[in-house]
């Protein structure tokens, strides 16, 4: 019997040599009755066993061929492949890193060139893919730090960025760690489908399919790729105690679920070995909502595009990398810089805050305006005991009815909060969104009510407050699109980014300006200004 198995053009013939050759005379005159010729020297014949006669206008081969993008043979044909794979990714790296664009060149290298290889570690076992794999984590490692400009030890930052975005990291995928689940992935889901393409396995539960199939001579590759998950996996891990016969009997997303443990795992080991509080509060902060949102921005227009020195510092920031070289610097208000840029971001002196506190204002504006709501910024004689004002006020009809809005910044180094933010995330953000409550009731409207102030907190870092989620989900609510029909999702994931990019922008030009008053200071003092200067200028 000759098993057929065909996606799109691709048409495989599967059992002995002999009917292989029939079948195959057999397919050419069906297709040349439908108009179709066949090449047989683009045609390919595999066996591990050589057999006595093959007709010579078709190649052969024992070593392995490759189906659908994945090697089939023996060790050394895999390996190479894989690694061939792997390597032909240099050239679109060496462009990346070329490419005087940091932005596109991070979402280029992301989206298509840190999962490129992923389908292989769905179809290669682990240990034949190592190799490969780790030529591919090594290529995307030194373009990522070549995009950065980063020069530091990966050890420092390596582990925060293989995490998913929502985890704080720059969501590359490290195949090497993640082949193991998705290799076992690939599997649990071909037994659930083998006895719904199979008539001789229809008799078979998966569970029993699963015991039997581990059982032979491929079930060691299993095996392997089970011990290599268990490794990785934390030993807390709700995952990490399962058998391999209920890890492939459980096929619905098997893959995401595994590779978010492994991921889980991670953030919660970076976060066991930070060496202070202020790494922890970074590290959770950068892991709130929204904080990886500019990460997803595609430079589109002005407002989701982020310039090279401006990505770059938002990089450093996110990662907690010293913006600049070891050297000491004293502020206009007679502080110590740091290297993380803390007292550059919130010293008051010469208005930074202010400057970026009004550009997250015109950011929530302009969030209001695709939203078609009326508002104005900066009402001034609101209130009769106070000559405070919000930063935005609406006038619009409904539940949106006069809302005063505070837009404010909390950083999660703040000696008030930062043990507090080491141990619970988010707890910047509240602390502020408590503040603005508590300030706003102190003041009445005329006729003695008491205003409802909504604050919209952001963390430096990029997290928002829980105010601020709901108020904009609330936004998306109302939302329209230009023929006038609900638009929710697309309005919440453009302004999410439009916001967070702002932020970003924000940090980036408030420390940019700074050091250029800092570097003119300083300017006679013989010290190595190199990096510095690169970013200013």
């Amino acid at each position: 019997m000759v098993v057929i198995l065909a996606y799109l053009d691709d048409v495989f013939l599967c059992g002995p040599s002999d009917l292989c050759q029939r079948a195959f005379k057999d397919l050419q005159c069906s297709f040349t009755q439908l108009g179709l010729s066949v090449c047989p020297s683009k045609c390919q014949a595999y066996s591990r066993v050589i057999p006595a006669s093959w007709p010579d206008d078709i190649p052969f081969t024992s070593s392995g061929i490759t189906v659908l993008g994945s090697p089939i043979g023996d060790c050394d044909y895999v390996q190479n492949y894989c690694l061939s794979t792997a390597l032909s990714g240099a050239e679109l790296c060496n462009k990346l890193q070329s490419l005087n664009d940091p932005q596109s060149a991070m979402l280029i290298l992301r989206q298509c060139h840190s999962t490129r290889l992923n389908h292989l570690g769905r179809t290669v076992q682990h240990t034949w893919l190592t190799e490969g794999a780790r030529a591919h984590d090594d290529l995307t490692q030194r373009t990522f730090c070549s995009i950065l400009g980063i020069m530091a030890d990966p050890s420092l930052y390596w582990k925060q960025c293989c995490l998913s975005i929502k985890s704080g990291g720059f969501g590359l995928t490290m195949l090497e760690d993640i082949s193991p689940a998705a290799f076992l992935a690939a599997w649990s889901n071909t037994f659930q489908q083998l006895p719904k393409r199979f008539l001789t396995f229809s008799s078979y539960s998966p569970s029993f399919l699963g015991k039997v199939l581990t059982n032979l001579p491929l079930g060691h590759q299993l095996t392997d790729s089970h011990k290599k998950l268990l490794s990785i996996l934390e030993s807390g891990c709700d995952y990490a105690h399962l058998s391999l016969e209920d890890l492939l009997t459980e096929p619905d997303k098997l893959q995401h679920r595994l590779t978010s443990a492994i991921n889980q795992g991670r953030e919660a080991t970076l976060l066991a070995l930070s060496i202070d509080d202020q790494c922890s509060a970074r590290l959770r902060s950068v892991a709130g909502k929204e904080a990886g949102a500019w990460l997803h921005a595609i430079p589109s227009d002005d407002e989701l595009a982020i310039e090279t020195r401006e990505y770059r510092l938002a990089a450093y920031l996110r990662l907690g990398l010293p913006i600049f070289g070891q050297w000491a610097v004293t502020c206009d208000c007679g502080a110590t810089v740091d290297e993380g840029a803390y007292h550059l971001l919130t010293c008051k002196r010469h208005g930074g805050p202010i400057w970026q506190h009004d550009f997250i204002v015109s950011a929530w504006c302009r969030c209001l305006n695709s939203a078609d709501v009326l508002h104005k910024k900066e009402v001034r004689n609101l209130y009769v005991d106070s000559l405070g004002r919000p930063d935005i006020v609406t006038f619009d009809s409904g539940s949106l009815t006069n809302a005063e809005i505070d837009v404010s910044l909390a950083h999660p180094y703040n000696k008030e909060v930062v043990s507090s933010s080491a141990k619970v995330t988010g707890h910047a953000s509240l602390v502020r969104e408590q503040h603005k409550k508590e300030k706003y009731k102190q003041f009445h409207h005329p006729g003695g009510q008491r205003p409802d102030v909504i604050p919209l907190v952001h963390e430096h870092f990029g997290r928002w407050g829980k105010e601020a989620i709901n108020f904009l989900k609330s936004l998306g609510d109302r939302s329209k699109d230009e023929y006038g029909q609900y638009n929710k999702k697309d309005f919440m994931s453009v302004s999410r980014r439009r916001i967070s990019v702002a932020l970003q922008k924000g940090n980036a030009k408030v420390i940019l300006r700074k050091l250029e008053r800092l570097i003119y200071a300083f300017s006679s003092l013989d010290l190595a200004f190199t990096d510095v200067q690169s970013y200013v200028h």
